[in-house]
């Protein structure tokens, strides 16, 4: 069962539908202020760290919508990925659709040793607004868990810098999860931006997760210097949410307040996973 699963993830994705390449936000991502690069929920792996496919350990389907309600631009977005036990590789795909473009991230992973991943993404992009077209673009990660308390992931975004016309250079991501006691999580992503002006260069993405009574989680972020999602701009600003959990399903929901030039912007993010 689990290998047609995955086969089935391999054919959805010779279909040739086209999207944005900026990386998508789940409402937990969002609420972290884009951090969790080390340890994504469920379908996050796609975008967050491919490599992180291979230690989920589940089968996930997700559903979420995102609505910025100062421009009226909302985004639906729906996800398959497959982590399950005894595959060779994990994969996940997922579509997202917005008022300026569209999106498909697709990603597949390998388990090197039982701590060690490897995984690679790819992407077609498609803008609706100018500068029209499409493009192709990859992304890589590794994943490695240093200790009980400490995880550490690398993410390589825009390899191939076919989107920069898109403000979509290569981009390098250090994500870092640390294991306070299972009383809170925190995240910590500084980023290294390339062919960008000096006082654009780095940024990073700054989160805390702290669990209620196992099924409840309680999630703050900040981050600076950050690509707005359905923006073509860098900017900063804060996140703030929360999440129920159950053994087959959760529900999540973040906001996040980011601020471009003089420009306010506040989003909100709702989610569904069901894990099989």
């Amino acid at each position: 069962m689990a290998f047609t699963k995955c086969s089935l993830i391999f054919l959805f994705a010779q279909f040739p539908f086209f999207l944005w390449a900026a990386d998508f936000y789940s409402p937990r991502t969002a609420a972290l202020g884009g951090a969790g690069h080390a340890s994504p929920e469920c379908n996050d792996a796609i975008y967050l760290n491919p490599a992180y496919l291979s230690f989920l350990k589940i089968y996930g389907i997700s559903g979420n919508f995102q609505l910025d309600p100062s421009s009226n631009s909302h985004l639906f977005n729906i996800s398959i990925a497959d982590g399950t036990k005894g595959l060779i590789f994990h994969a996940g795909i997922s579509y997202t659709y917005g008022k300026n473009n569209q999106l498909i991230h697709f990603s597949i992973s390998k388990d090197i040793l039982e701590t060690l991943g490897l995984g690679i993404g790819g992407k077609i992009i498609w803008s609706n607004v100018p500068p029209t077209g499409k493009a192709i673009e990859a992304y890589f990660s590794i994943f490695q868990k240093i200790t009980p308390w400490l995880q550490i992931s690398i993410l390589i975004d825009n390899l191939f810098s076919h989107c920069a016309k898109w403000g979509l250079h290569r981009e390098i991501t250090l994500g870092t999860q640390w294991n306070i006691n299972s009383i809170f999580f925190l995240f910590f992503d500084p980023l290294w931006v390339f062919n960008e002006s000096q006082e654009k260069k780095l940024g990073y993405q700054l989160g805390l997760e702290i669990p209620f009574l196992d099924s409840l989680f309680f999630r703050l972020g900040k981050f600076q210097n950050v690509r707005m999602i359905e923006q073509r701009y860098r900017g900063e600003g804060y996140g703030i949410g929360v999440g129920w959990q159950a053994p087959k399903i959760s529900l999540n929901y973040g906001l996040s307040f980011s601020a471009l030039s003089s420009k306010k912007i506040m989003t909100h993010y709702f989610g569904l996973n069901v894990y099989l």
